[in-house]
């Protein structure tokens, strides 16, 4: 009875470590370099989101400490910080990265930023379509948006136009047929 009760407490001491460990970052950080004002676009790859740096598209660093409000497929974030070194015989996904200062700036090219529960258009070439009594504007990927507002000279069937604007996602999966879309900015091309 007695050994029991002291497997039984070993057990639960080592769940608990075990837990405890789990909070830990994934690595021991080993600073090799820092970076300061890199425009970064930020991904998400296996759940995880990377900063790639636009000037050297080949590199990624794995950010241990970005804030949520960065967490956007398809953000331009201009970020300064410490690089690690990844641990040997260790395939990561990108270079290890403490973030020490970031910040959002204008895409430098045509982008959707998807985050949680909305679609950000900035510059996208889209083309009017009609859809029973209702114009929405398709990009070329097939993605629909219906404008909040759309002047007549926009209402014609296969006008290509530039847009900015912000979309709600109301369905959680890929089956909605048109986004409702908060136009900020529109232009023929």
């Amino acid at each position: 009875m007695r050994y029991s009760f002291l497997s039984l407490v070993a057990a639960l001491w080592l769940y608990a470590f075990s837990c405890q460990a789990q909070d830990r970052a994934i690595f021991n950080f080993e600073r090799v370099d820092s970076i300061k004002g890199t425009v970064c676009t930020v991904s998400k790859i296996a759940e995880m989101y990377v900063l790639t740096p636009v000037d050297a598209p080949t590199k990624r660093y794995a950010p241990q400490s970005l804030d949520e409000t960065y967490k956007a497929e398809g953000l331009t974030v201009e970020v300064s910080g410490v690089v690690g070194k990844i641990p040997p015989n260790v395939r990561m996904i990108g270079t290890p990265f403490w973030v020490t200062a970031i910040k959002t700036v204008s895409p430098r090219s045509a982008t959707v930023i998807k985050r949680e529960n909305s679609l950000e258009l900035f510059q996208q070439t889209a083309t009017v379509q009609k859809v029973g009594d209702d114009y929405v504007l398709q990009l070329a990927d097939g993605t629909r948006f219906q404008p909040n507002k759309l002047k007549k000279k926009y209402k014609k069937v296969g006008t290509q136009v530039k847009v900015n604007g912000k979309a709600t996602t109301t369905l959680s999966d890929d089956r909605q047929i048109v986004y409702p879309l908060q136009v900020s900015k529109i232009s023929k091309q």
